[in-house]
């Protein structure tokens, strides 16, 4: 059902300070504007009406329209072929769209080149734009919030994701992201990052699907009761009867340009951060407060882990027994204890002479022996032998010598049998008085593991 249009203005926009604010409402059955959009931009940044022009959208011829700011230079299809378009937003360089059919965010320049449909994928169903100096926000689903930055880079699809209420329209200063909750009668806001979310920024909405922004207010679109709502930058001093009159309005843009200007020109983008200011001086120390009252007890502290066990000592003689302590930990086997031998043969003894240590079975020792004396007999050679067991570790013979004379011999080895034997025999005796043979022997040997 069509409703017809009765707008009964309220304040007038000649009243001084008062911007000027323009609601346009359209049935679904008519090629009539259902977006609309003023721009008046100078390279200067005054706003002038001989270069600005306003735009909107025709649902039925599927194309965006635009005019100068006299209502002179009509071009209907300025640019064509651009179906169900949900939002127009415009900077100083670019006019941008939302297509909901098309699930797309199309551009082209302010004269209408250089024109791409899908200059944005948008992810899904559109239902609201707007561009600042940096970036292009738009609604997805009714639901969420995406951006992008200007040039269509770093889309942000979930930039603020869940936004339950139905979200229509969209508007944007230079501090806040606004846009029209219809199903919460709200109007919800962010800042400029997406953070500090307040859906219920103004309450008490009738069904409201659009909303502008200027330098002091916020305006939205009242759809049940046929007006159009105000407040200030803060949510306070509402009216929700700011323009009463209007028939379904569902789309709001305002020129804040006083006097019959143009319109201001896009917001630009947010300058670089001021350097931070020098540190002031430390105040002075206060006095001491009075001492607070003695803090709780508090729980035993956890038992310590047990220290390192020290190194061993080096192994000393045996001191006197001590008196009898308290059971101590079973200690570990001391080494083996060196073994020793020695013998003497005096003068004029002949034949063999041996020495032989007994030790455990299997045990690993180092042994030394030496054999010192005269071998007297000039043709009877002296054989010395070193064995570990059954097994000869060193022979050492010597020829020919009549004088005092020391054999030595060291071996390292297994014991297969315990014994370790040193044994020294002349070799082919040939009798006579000068062959003799006087030989002292010594044997000493240490286990392995005492060495170690």
């Amino acid at each position: 059902m069509h409703r017809t249009s009765n707008l009964s203005p309220g304040p007038t926009p000649d009243q001084p300070g008062r911007s000027r604010v323009c609601a346009w409402a359209a049935g679904r059955g008519l090629a009539v504007a259902t977006s609309l959009l003023l721009f008046a931009g100078t390279g200067s940044g005054v706003a002038q009406a001989a270069t600005g022009h306003v735009y909107w959208s025709s649902t039925d011829a599927q194309a965006i329209g635009r005019a100068n700011l006299e209502g002179n230079e009509v071009e209907q299809e300025f640019i064509k072929k651009v179906p169900q378009i949900e939002g127009l937003a415009v900077n100083a360089e670019h006019l941008f769209w939302a297509s909901y059919a098309e699930n797309s965010i199309g551009r082209a320049t302010l004269e209408g080149g250089e024109v791409e449909p899908t200059f944005l994928n948008a992810s899904s169903e559109v239902h609201g734009m707007a561009v600042d100096g940096g970036h292009i926000y738009w609604v997805i689903r009714g639901d969420s919030i995406a951006r992008a930055k200007i040039d269509g880079t770093e889309p942000e699809i979930e930039f603020i994701p869940d936004l339950a209420g139905n979200v229509e329209g969209m508007a944007v200063d230079g501090h806040h992201l606004y846009w029209a909750n219809s199903e919460l009668d709200t109007i919800g806001r962010a800042n400029l990052e997406g953070k500090e979310v307040e859906q219920e920024f103004i309450k008490g909405a009738d069904y409201p699907t659009a909303v502008a922004v200027d330098a002091n207010h916020i305006y939205w679109t009242n759809d049940d009761s046929d007006a159009i709502g105000r407040a200030n930058l803060e949510g306070g001093e509402k009216e929700e009867e700011f323009i009463t009159g209007a028939s379904f309005p569902s789309s709001i843009v305002v020129s804040t340009v006083p006097g019959g200007s143009g319109s201001t020109g896009a917001v630009g983008p947010t300058g670089p951060t001021g350097a931070t200011g020098v540190t002031g001086a430390t105040g002075a120390t206060g006095p001491t407060g009075p001492a607070g009252p003695a803090g709780a007890t508090g729980a035993p502290g956890v038992t310590g882990a047990p220290g390192v066990t020290g190194a061993t000592g080096v192994h000393g003689a045996t001191g006197p027994a001590g008196p009898t302590g308290p059971a101590g930990p079973t200690g570990a086997t001391g080494p083996a204890g060196a073994l020793h031998a020695y013998a003497a043969s005096s003068r004029g003894g002949r034949g063999t002479q041996s020495l032989t240590l007994s030790a455990p079975a299997g045990g690993e020792y180092v042994a030394s022996a030496d054999a010192e004396g005269l071998a007297a007999g000039i043709s009877d050679p002296l054989r010395c032998t070193l064995s570990f067991g059954s097994q000869t570790v060193q022979s050492v013979m010597v020829t020919h010598v009549h004088l005092p004379q020391e054999i030595v011999a060291q071996g390292v080895g297994p014991l297969g049998d315990g014994r370790i034997t040193w044994t020294c025999a002349a070799v082919g005796h040939s009798g006579g008085s000068d062959s003799d043979e006087v030989t002292n022997l010594s044997l000493l040997a240490y286990p392995v593991s005492a060495i170690n």
